[in-house]
């Protein structure tokens, strides 16, 4: 929600003007281990306010970051169901303890993959899964099927980019095991 990340309330209260949007800030700066559970912990009390108040039937938890794990505890303390996408993927960090834990406090799943659907069976004894790909990559797909995005749809933040233009796309995952090396394997990118 932050204005330097584009501030994404903005466009949600932009998409959605007839949906009261609560903003929930939690971010603590730093960028470091401690800084991402300081951040979890806010995150997690501010939750368990909203969840009382707004009382929510369905939670979703998209994937595996520590934020999504406070979503994930919020949620079940309060009784409310909580689907979790992306549960069951492999990806040798602190991410798969975090994605781990957050199928063990779901409800509901929706592996991306058949193997991510064995993997969460085999965490969970769930009946309840459903293996429907990633939101991600049909997103993707759908961009590739649709007209070209104009100047004037794009926001965020960053250089400005004429979608009209050649350009490549880099897309770089950060390790969360070697966080302090990120600036200098985004430079050597």
């Amino acid at each position: 929600v932050l204005e330097r990340f584009g501030s994404v309330t903005r466009t949600v209260k932009e998409e959605f003007p007839h949906l009261t949007i609560r903003t929930i800030y939690s971010e603590v700066d730093g960028y470091s281990p401690t800084t991402s559970a300081k951040g979890t912990a806010a995150l997690l009390s501010s939750l368990a306010d909203a969840f009382h108040y707004d009382k929510p039937s369905l939670v979703v938890a998209n994937h595996d970051r520590h934020e999504v794990l406070a979503v994930a505890q919020a949620a079940s303390y309060a009784n409310i169901a909580l689907a979790h996408i992306g549960s069951g993927e492999n990806t040798g960090s602190i991410d798969n303890k975090c994605r781990n834990a957050i199928s063990q406090l779901a409800d509901v799943f929706f592996p991306a993959t058949k193997i991510a659907g064995m993997r969460t069976y085999a965490l969970t004894g769930s009946e309840h899964i459903f293996v429907h790909g990633c939101p991600s990559m049909d997103n993707a797909a759908a961009a590739v099927r649709s007209e070209p995005v104009r100047r004037a749809e794009l926001s965020g933040s960053g250089a400005e980019v004429d979608p009209l233009d050649p350009f490549i796309l880099v897309v770089q995952h950060s390790d969360t095991d070697t966080f302090e090396a990120g600036f200098d394997q985004m430079t050597a990118t």
